[in-house]
């Protein structure tokens, strides 16, 4: 593996997982919106702090 490589291969990993957390936090949203969750308010409320 030449030297050059290596930054590019740690930003492919760091796409991969930003990618993976946004699945799975949509998939969680959609999951507590199904639930009956207020979905706007509880993200209102987060983004208050």
């Amino acid at each position: 593996m030449s030297p050059g490589s290596e930054p590019s291969t740690l930003l492919a990993m760091l796409l991969v997982g930003f990618g993976l957390l946004l699945t799975l936090g949509g998939g969680a949203l959609v999951a507590a919106h199904r639930r009956g969750v207020d979905v706007p308010a509880l993200a209102r409320s987060f983004l208050r702090r």
